[in-house]
C-alpha cells in the first residue's frame, strides 16, 4: 500500500466533554488531498490511555466501489486529525480507523462517509483553490 501523508501531522488538543459516540469523517480538501478527523467517546480514549490499545492507529484508505485498499498511514490516537493523499482524483473514497492491540494485530474501530474526490482543471494547476463554483466564473 501506498504512504498517504501530504504534510506534518498536526496534533489536536484533546477536548472529551460530551462525547458520546466515536466519529471518523473524511472531507475532500482539493483534488490531491483529505482532510480525516476521528474523534473517540471518554471509554475509548480511556481504553487508549490505560493500554488495551497501542499508541498508534492506522487510517487506511479504500476505494468505495469494490472496497479494495488504496493506501494506508499512521497517527498517534490522539492526533485527532490528518491530512491523505488519495492516489487518484475523481474515485470515491472512504476511510477505516484500525487500533493496534496487544500482541500485534489491529482492530477496526470505525468507518466514514464516503466521498468523490474532485479533478483538477487546466485553471487550478497553479492554485490549490478547486471549487467547481469558482470554476465556472473563470471559464467563459
Amino acid at each position: 500500500m501506498e504512504e498517504l501523508t501530504t504534510g506534518v501531522m498536526q496534533h489536536g488538543q484533546e477536548n472529551l466533554k460530551a462525547i458520546e459516540k466515536d466519529r471518523l469523517l473524511m472531507l475532500a480538501r482539493n483534488p490531491a488531498s483529505v482532510f480525516i478527523f476521528w474523534q473517540f467517546c471518554s471509554n475509548k480514549a480511556g481504553a487508549f490511555r490505560q493500554g488495551v490499545y497501542g499508541t498508534e492507529i492506522r487510517v487506511r484508505l479504500f476505494y468505495s466501489e469494490d472496497k479494495t485498499p488504496a493506501g494506508d498511514a499512521a497517527f498517534s490516537w490522539d492526533a485527532f486529525k490528518a491530512y491523505l493523499k488519495p492516489p487518484l482524483e475523481g474515485k470515491a473514497y472512504f476511510a477505516a480507523l484500525y487500533a493496534a492491540k496487544p500482541g500485534g494485530d489491529y482492530e477496526k474501530l470505525l468507518e466514514s462517509n464516503s466521498i468523490t474526490m474532485p479533478v483538477s482543471s487546466p485553471l487550478s494547476a497553479g492554485s490549490t483553490y478547486a471549487s467547481a463554483e469558482f470554476m465556472k466564473k473563470a471559464l467563459p
